[in-house]
Order: structure tokens, then C-alpha cells, then sequence
């Protein structure tokens, strides 16, 4: 009898399991979105994603790598980044498509390319460091095109490498990089510069987080999200004595010569 009942247990725990987790899967909830009955709406744990002509399995797709990121991203960010609720990101087919019908706020918006799949982890880092720096955001320009650039560059490998070709021909003139680093609107740039800007901006996050590690960076936004000094506060989280992280930053881009 007991073992019976010992049976009848695990056949009733594995069925309760079974059902929680088919409640986390990602899921249409046209339902919950008034006026979306037009669009595919596809919710995730932490993302909500609006659509009109986009296959849906595509936004699928796409809601598993911006899941995988989230989660890369959080770790990375620490007890910095609190969630408070689903991102609403918006796609279009392309770039006249706009949803005028929907009354709604988004929080970004891509147009879908065969590059989507490596964007969309840029965007997740961009909306995720928004949350940890606030207002402030908008004083350390090279933080957060660097950090979107740098989450860009891991995940698509032709970024990777188109960056990388900006770099060395960039150095091969003689210019110091830290020029770059520098710009504190970079939105007046011309676009290859702008280009340029990326790069170089989004290899200074990758400097700061690979050498010297994510424990560090951790501490580094902590610091900036009080609307600290950027490079007085990489001094002072990374021990740098004066000048020791413009000479150490212009010897890790020489490994694109």
C-alpha cells in the first residue's frame, strides 16, 4: 500500500512540474494586449514583443536570445540592475513600417534583417544598463554605446570582425584613441566616425571587463549610478595611479595592429 501511495505521489509531483514549467514557455497573450488583435504578441519572461508581418517563429527566436542575454547581462551587472517589468520591444519589417493603431509605450524598436538574431542582445544590453544608470546615462556616452556595442560584437561574429578592421586601420594613422573615448556627443559625428566611435568605445568595456573583471565592473557602475566622474571613478575602483588607464587601454588596442 505504501508503495503505491509512494507511486501515486511521484506521478502527481512530476505532473504538477510538468505543468508549471509549460506555464513558463513562452506564449501568445493576445488577450492582455486591447487593439493588438491585428499583431503577433509574443511574451516572454522579461520581454514583450509586437509584431505584424514578422514570422512567428521567428519572434520566437528571437525571444530565446534575448532571454539568453538577459541572463548573461544580469550576471554581469549584479545587484546594480533591478526588473520591474517586461521590456516592450517593438518590430518592423522594414523601416517605413510603423504602428500608429497601437497606444502603447515601447522601450525599443529594430527592424528586422537577417542580422536581428546578433542585434537584439545589443538592444537587451542597452535597456538593462538604462535601468542601472538612469538619468545619468546620458553623461557617459562611451559607457553605453560601448556596452551595446561590446554585447553586439560578442554575439555576431562579422561585427567582430568589421570592428576589429576599424581599429587597426584607425591605429595605423598615429591617432590616439583616447581622442574618441573622449567625444561627449557622439551623435555629431559623421556616421564612419560614429562607426569608429563604437568600436573603440565598446573595446574599452571589453578592457575594463575582461582584464580586470566583471566584479570590478560591477563595482565601477555602482559608483556611476551616484553621477560620479567616469574616469576619476575607473581610477578609484580599478587602483589605477594617474595616466595608468589611458596607457594600459591604448597597449590592449594594440593587439588590433
Amino acid at each position: 500500500m505504501k508503495s503505491v501511495s509512494k507511486y501515486l505521489y511521484l506521478v502527481c509531483f512530476i505532473v504538477f512540474f510538468y505543468s508549471c514549467v509549460g506555464e513558463n514557455e513562452y506564449h501568445r497573450k493576445e488577450d492582455n494586449f486591447l487593439g493588438y488583435n491585428s499583431y503577433n504578441v509574443f511574451e516572454s519572461a522579461h520581454f514583450i514583443f509586437v509584431s505584424k508581418n514578422i514570422e512567428f517563429s521567428k519572434i520566437r527566436e528571437l525571444a530565446d536570445n534575448s532571454e539568453n542575454a538577459y541572463y548573461l547581462i544580469l550576471y554581469e551587472l549584479g545587484n546594480n540592475y533591478l526588473f520591474r517589468e517586461p521590456y516592450r520591444i517593438f518590430i518592423y519589417s522594414d523601416n517605413n513600417e510603423k504602428f500608429n493603431d497601437i497606444d502603447a509605450k515601447k522601450d525599443a524598436e529594430i527592424v528586422w534583417t537577417t542580422n536581428s538574431f546578433c542585434l537584439i542582445s545589443a538592444v537587451v544590453a542597452s535597456l538593462m544598463l538604462k535601468d542601472v544608470l538612469g538619468d545619468y546615462i546620458d553623461i557617459y556616452p562611451v559607457l553605453y554605446y560601448g556596452y551595446k556595442n561590446y554585447y553586439e560584437r560578442k554575439n555576431c561574429l562579422s561585427k567582430e570582425n568589421y570592428y576589429s578592421s576599424l581599429i587597426s586601420n584607425f591605429l595605423k594613422k598615429g591617432i590616439d584613441p583616447i581622442y574618441f573615448v573622449n567625444i561627449s556627443n557622439p551623435k555629431t559625428l559623421s556616421e564612419k566616425d560614429f562607426e569608429l566611435y563604437s568600436a573603440i568605445s565598446s573595446s574599452l568595456v571589453e578592457f575594463l571587463i575582461g582584464r580586470y573583471s566583471q566584479f570590478k565592473f560591477i563595482l565601477l557602475l555602482n559608483e556611476l549610478k551616484k553621477g560620479s566622474s567616469f574616469y576619476d571613478t575607473i581610477d578609484r575602483v580599478y587602483l589605477f595611479y594617474p595616466g595608468e588607464f589611458k596607457k594600459n587601454f591604448k597597449e590592449y588596442l594594440s593587439q588590433y595592429e
